[in-house]
């Protein structure tokens, strides 16, 4: 679901540095999401941009993301990232409850066994960030207002 992400949402030509720069997508804590995201990336490319990957420990490892997942032993770090200003304009991701209080755009949960998402239309907006109509249409709740 995070590749997707990218698909369905729009950043401000500032968030980068050239027409050719690719999306950069960090992974904050010790997930095996890393792994997953690695062998789906490899080779693809969104928007004719290419896709990178890094992972980091620690909030201020992270430099200019397009995309943050804060896995659940980093969510410490969460309004750190949120409220960082160097990083944003960035869509962050996380996967517990309640984190689009905490500055999360778009938080990952279990539904019915499966995989849903909620999103915060405040959050996107607070990060200059557009997310498509297609994206909210299958979000299992939009945010309308900041949380």
């Amino acid at each position: 679901m995070i590749f997707k992400f990218l698909s369905y949402t729009q950043w401000p030509d500032s968030a980068f540095e050239a027409a050719d720069s690719p999306y950069q997508i960090w992974v904050l804590g010790s997930s095996p999401i890393s792994d997953e995201l690695t062998s789906i990336i490899r080779g693809r490319t969104v928007n004719e941009r290419p896709v990178t990957l890094y992972q980091a420990a620690t909030g201020k490892r992270v430099v200019r993301p397009h995309v943050v997942f804060v896995g659940r032993d980093a969510e410490r770090y969460l309004s750190d990232i949120a409220g960082k200003p160097g990083n944003k304009p960035a869509l962050v991701v996380t996967e517990s409850e309640d984190r689009l209080e905490d500055g999360s755009t778009i938080n990952l949960r279990l539904i019915g066994g499966r995989i849903g998402f909620d999103v915060s239309l405040g959050n996107a907006a607070k990060s200059n960030l557009k997310l498509s109509s297609r994206l909210l249409s299958v979000a299992s709740s939009v945010e309308r207002e900041e949380p």
